[in-house]
């Protein structure tokens, strides 16, 4: 549809009955997979030809200063080669967290502002071009200073700096009055009473979450249920201070924009507002708090624990936080994609022990990971899969 944005919109597909190239951990290729189908899914002919057909316009493109800067500093923060017409997340594998970093690195290079909402808009190299000179021509002159690529700490270390507007912080209710712990007493109270009518829940390892410090929940999530699940089967002295990220899509109806509060739910759709999200979390923590974050990005389609996000391990690495791994077993049965109702089955919860950000990264390394965040996502990720594998009796 031409209402969605371009990050919602499928470019193409391609039937293969092969086996996709992937890492020793399971990971797609993505670079080998561009390079084996990516040609013919756009119906184009190999790079190397197109170099023999470069349009008159696209060879001035080629040559400005702003397409210099800006494939140098991709090509030195990916590696990889760069050209005019690339997708930035097809051909080059930019996602939403690269994409931020990429746009703080571009902002110091051109000595810009460049407003992230303007950027999800932008799919290709040649766009990310006219974008840029659209700006200098309404801000400052283009920089001429020696390309550099920011350190990624740096950056996030800005970002998480900063809290989110007051728009965001008036909706987290860090000190609740009297009649707000009430109702979230209720609200859990009868939440729990259905989740051990409807689905029997069993609660396994509340007692290995921390007692007087912020830590981050990281959850696998099947199910609409899952948020739900996490606050039913925490301690009561925890319920209060527990927060959840949300998308704020789900709460436009009246009713359900009332529970926001109650059910402590920060309504904010990290796939467009991601710096928004990631900053809400940090205000959260800094304030002893506690933070429920499904680190896959969204409801596995088949009950199995997908790839954790990046975001996870630059929370609890640049805050130092504790991350705490959660297994939900039953939920995807309960209420899978596509159902309304749920069924009735068992429900298993299960906390695991906590880790610090420092266990985490080095069992994060062992496994492979390229870096910092990585290792903690990968580290965490393998925990919680550790724990739909524990068989309670």
């Amino acid at each position: 549809s031409r209402n969605y944005p371009l990050y919602k919109c499928i470019m193409g597909f391609i039937i293969t009955k092969e086996e996709l190239p992937r890492t020793h951990i399971g990971k797609l290729k993505r670079h080998e997979v561009r390079d084996k189908y990516l040609d013919e899914l756009l119906g184009i002919k190999p790079k190397t030809q197109q170099a023999e057909e470069v349009s008159e316009a696209d060879r001035e493109i080629l040559t400005s200063p702003t397409y210099c800067t800006i494939s140098t500093v991709i090509e030195k923060q990916l590696n990889l080669p760069v050209h005019l017409n690339d997708h930035l997340g097809i051909d080059l594998g930019f996602d939403s967290l690269s994409r931020i970093e990429l746009i703080a690195t571009l902002e110091k290079q051109f000595n810009l502002e460049i407003p992230v909402p303007l950027m999800t808009k932008v799919s290709t190299v040649k766009e990310l071009v006219f974008t840029l000179d659209q700006l200098t021509t309404k801000q400052t002159p283009i920089t001429t200073a020696t390309i550099q690529t920011l350190d990624k700490a740096v950056i996030w270390q800005d970002i998480l700096k900063t809290d989110p507007g007051k728009i965001i912080t008036d909706k987290i209710d860090l000190t609740p009055s009297w009649f707000a712990k009430t109702a979230n007493i209720i609200f859990y109270g009868g939440l729990y009473i259905i989740a051990k009518l409807m689905w029997r829940i069993k609660i396994y390892g509340s007692g290995n979450l921390p007692q007087n410090s912020p830590f981050i929940l990281c959850p696998n999530h099947t199910s609409y249920l899952d948020a739900l699940l996490i606050g039913v089967s925490l301690p009561r002295r925890l319920q209060l201070n527990i927060f959840f990220l949300g998308d704020n899509t789900y709460f436009a109806v009246p009713i359900v924009r009332n529970l926001v509060k109650i059910g402590k739910i920060i309504p904010i759709d990290p796939t467009t507002h991601l710096i928004d999200a990631i900053r809400s979390c940090a205000y959260v923590l800094r304030h002893d708090k506690i933070i429920c974050i499904f680190p896959e990005g969204g409801r596995s389609p088949d009950g199995v624990v997908r790839t954790f996000k990046k975001g996870i391990g630059i929370l609890a690495h640049e805050l130092d936080i504790p991350l705490v791994p959660v297994y939900i077993d039953g939920a995807f049965n309960a209420l899978p994609r596509g159902k309304f109702f749920p069924n009735l089955n068992r429900i298993r919860v299960t906390f695991g022990k906590t880790y610090s950000p420092k266990q985490l990264k080095e069992k994060g390394m062992c496994l492979g990971a390229k870096d910092n965040y990585e290792a903690i996502a990968l580290g965490i990720q393998n925990e919680v899969s550790n724990l739909a594998k524990v068989v309670i009796i």
